[in-house]
Order: C-alpha cells, then sequence, then structure tokens
C-alpha cells in the first residue's frame, strides 16, 4: 500500500549509441517493484500513466553503453522539462498540468550527481550503466484531468574516444505518454462566487 510520504519513480534510460530520440520508460516504488497502477495493463486507464491527487513522482534517468568499447564515462543532465498539454471537449479543459493549476511546463532542475553502477549483461553483451536522479518530486494537485506529456531531456554525454582523451556529446531525449489523473475525465467548472472568476 502506497504511503503519504511514498515517492514513485519513473524510469528512463537510452543507450548512447541508439539513434532514436525516444526514451525506454517504466514506473516503480522505491524498492524497485513495478507500479502497475500506475500504468495499467488493463482497463479504463490502460495504457497511460494514471496518477491520483496526492501522488509524488521523481525521475530517473540511465544511460547504457558498450562496455567492451570503453566508450561511456557519464553523463550530466543540462535541463529537464515536463511538457503538459491538457485534453477538453470545447467548453471544458483539464488544468495546464496535474502539477500546477496556472502552468504547462514543470522544470526539473535539481538533480544528484551520476553515478556509475554495475556492468549488465544482455544477449551476451556487456553494457556500462550510469544513472542520474533528480532531487525534487512533483506532486499531484489536480482531482481530475487528461493531458498529452511530454518529458525533454538535454544530456551532455561523455565518452572516451582513446586513452586520456574525452569528447562531449549533447543529445535530446523525450518520452510522450498520456496521463490521466483520478477519472481522467474533464473537471467540474470552477468559479469564484464573490466575482464570477474561474478559480486558479
Amino acid at each position: 500500500m502506497k504511503t503519504e510520504s511514498e515517492v514513485a519513480i519513473v524510469q528512463v534510460s537510452f543507450d548512447v549509441d541508439q539513434i532514436s530520440a525516444y526514451l525506454h520508460w517504466g514506473i516503480f516504488d522505491g524498492e524497485g517493484n513495478k507500479r502497475s497502477d500506475m500504468y495499467p495493463p488493463f482497463g479504463r486507464h490502460a495504457g497511460a500513466l494514471h496518477l491520483r491527487e496526492g501522488d509524488s513522482i521523481g525521475i530517473e534517468v540511465t544511460a547504457y553503453g558498450d562496455a567492451d568499447s570503453g566508450s561511456l564515462v557519464t553523463i550530466n543532465i543540462l535541463d529537464a522539462m515536463f511538457y503538459s498539454v491538457p485534453h477538453g471537449n470545447g467548453t471544458l479543459h483539464s488544468a495546464p498540468s496535474p502539477f500546477s493549476a496556472v502552468r504547462a511546463t514543470m522544470p526539473i532542475g535539481q538533480w544528484a550527481p551520476a553515478e556509475a553502477c554495475e556492468t549488465i549483461k544482455v544477449h551476451g553483451k556487456r553494457y556500462r550503466t550510469v544513472v542520474q536522479r533528480s532531487l525534487t518530486p512533483l506532486k499531484v494537485v489536480e482531482q481530475d484531468g487528461r493531458w498529452k506529456f511530454s518529458l525533454i531531456l538535454t544530456v551532455a554525454i561523455e565518452r572516451e574516444i582513446r586513452k586520456g582523451k574525452a569528447r562531449r556529446d549533447i543529445r535530446v531525449f523525450v518520452f510522450d505518454p498520456e496521463a490521466e489523473v483520478g477519472s481522467g475525465t474533464e473537471p467540474r467548472p470552477r468559479h469564484d462566487e464573490r466575482d464570477g472568476v474561474g478559480g486558479a
């Protein structure tokens, strides 16, 4: 059962040699278990990132590099931004973001230093792994709604091109799921009864 203080981790990854700009992703709890309630394979919210008011999420970025070539040294997140485009039905629209009632972009500005992790072996090939984690979780403040998400990362990748000689590449990566909060429907209109102006 999720506790009030638990932060769900959106894990995204890329290979430093991949051609595509798209990130592989999943969502897990703090112990590395899949959160199938937040990315369900069945039912109304299947295929979407399903959140609830009060949920907090952090971001973990993993880079993979061919361990035998030794090219991957480290990474550094230069810029990270969540973009949200709310769905609507023509008259009612979700808030600008599940994380804010007044803005559609949410920067993720604080990151721990990158850490080199153990080398893994996949299909007979060894991969070096480097992980960098966000320090400030984003908290869901909306009760209901539906959004098109994009997380766009600008990443500096340091490679060793020969003994004692490094090269720094800058890549942009993205993942863009649909996100649903609560029922996933547009919220009811909110009005300030004192002056008739919609609430923020």
